[in-house]
């Protein structure tokens, strides 16, 4: 968990603290005997990871958060993050296919700490965003509006759309090859398009005036 994010396993003592030492990391044994409830869940909660995965009981790595047909929630679960973490700069980043069908997914990322110049990061994943529907098209476009009206800047990358559907059921670890974010190369393109400009808006979906009028009705809400 922690090198797929990042932190190298005679690091973990320095960076996630109670009471680890270099001796009690250096082999998976005495890992093992040394683990409690509060040092199990204290991993969770910084690394925004579910428990029953660290036990081995569920495949599913991470919780998912749904906002399609509810834009208007997003601006709260972000002053929650932010509330959270004071002192960690929260962005994101809108992977979609390339192909132009299939899932959508908004990784946010947030900086919980460094090790060495190194940032480490943590992970919440905004998922059921089927791209070239163009209901989700719409509400997509208004959770990326709503994000950058509260300071969170969302690029835009896009992938291969079987990397994306791995990573948007939640059972893959971000960075799992210990890297993060920018390990995931590809085109860059710009999701805030989707608010400005009708074409870039439309593309790949039924261009009918239902797309462009659900966008207008939401970008009046945002």
């Amino acid at each position: 968990l922690f090198e797929s994010h990042g932190v190298h396993r005679s690091q973990i003592p320095r960076f996630f603290g109670h009471g680890l030492t270099l001796q009690d990391v250096q082999s998976d044994d005495g890992l093992l005997s040394i683990l409690d409830e509060a040092m199990l869940q204290a991993a969770c909660d910084l690394l925004a990871v579910r428990r029953e995965w660290l036990d081995g009981a569920d495949s599913q790595v991470y919780a998912c958060h749904d906002f399609y047909k509810h834009p208007e929630n997003v601006a709260g679960f972000l002053d929650a993050l932010k509330a959270a973490n004071p002192g960690g700069d929260l962005h994101g980043v809108l992977l979609a296919p390339k192909q132009g069908e299939g899932e959508a997914l908004i990784v946010l990322y947030e900086t919980i700490g460094s090790v060495g110049d190194k940032l480490v990061y943590r992970y919440h994943l905004l998922n059921n965003w089927l791209f070239d529907y163009w209901k989700a098209r719409a509400y997509l476009a208004a959770c990326v509006a709503i994000a950058w009206k509260h300071n969170v800047f969302i690029r835009g990358v896009l992938l291969d759309g079987k990397v994306i559907a791995e990573l948007a059921e939640g059972k893959r670890l971000v960075g799992e090859n210990g890297d993060d974010l920018d390990s995931y190369a590809g085109r860059r393109w710009y999701p805030e398009d989707m608010s400005f400009k009708p074409d870039a808006f439309i593309k790949g979906v039924d261009a009918e005036r239902g797309p462009l009028d659900l966008r207008l009705r939401l970008s009046k809400q945002v």
